[in-house]
């Protein structure tokens, strides 16, 4: 009769430790996935800034074009910071899930995102040099499906995301930012 407490007590400790295991290896995979992503959006910087470098020296109209740069720029770090934020939450509290939510659909975030990026996109084709240009600028736009219903948009992006789908959320935005800066300056 001994045996089969000790069993069970082991059982649930080689359980809890396994379970840790996974937990660990989840976390590593993560971490990894966030710093591939990072890489991913400072080489999209990068690439941007050369191009902008590149527009700047045969620009006949500097100011729109520091206007765009400086509205992407600034998209940018505020999707970073809120990243940052998220970052700061335990994804596994589902208590943050509401957190998530409140930030974004109530506490100004999410419109504040839609106002930079919309900003961005107006900026970016206000520097385009062609149609086509223009054309693939609003398209991008029009992908990320905030024109129509802002609020809708936000709820589906937002309402009942965790900490970590919010970050990656966030991610996304950033590279597609940069790709619409791209857009822009493209010949």
């Amino acid at each position: 009769m001994k045996t089969l407490p000790l069993l069970t007590l082991i059982f649930l400790l080689s359980c809890n430790n396994f379970s840790g295991h996974i937990e660990q290896n989840v976390d590593s995979k993560i971490a990894t996935a966030k710093q591939d992503m990072d890489a991913e959006v400072e080489k999209s910087k990068q690439d941007f800034i050369e191009a902008y470098q590149i527009a700047e020296k045969s620009s006949d109209d500097k100011l729109a074009l520091q206007t765009f740069k400086a509205n992407l720029i600034s998209a940018d770090n505020y999707l970073d910071s809120m990243k940052t934020e998220m970052d700061k939450l335990d994804e596994m509290d589902v208590h943050n899930v509401e957190l998530v939510k409140s930030t974004f659909l109530y506490k100004g975030a999410g419109d504040s995102i839609i106002y930079k990026l919309n900003n961005t996109i107006t900026t970016a084709q206000a520097v385009a040099k062609t149609e086509k240009q223009k054309a693939a600028i609003k398209a991008s736009g029009d992908s990320l499906g905030i024109a129509a219903t802002p609020d809708t948009w936000k709820e589906q992006t937002f309402g009942l995301t965790n900490p970590l789908g919010a970050s990656m959320i966030l991610y996304g935005l950033r590279a597609e930012l940069y790709n619409i800066g791209m857009k822009a300056l493209a010949d």
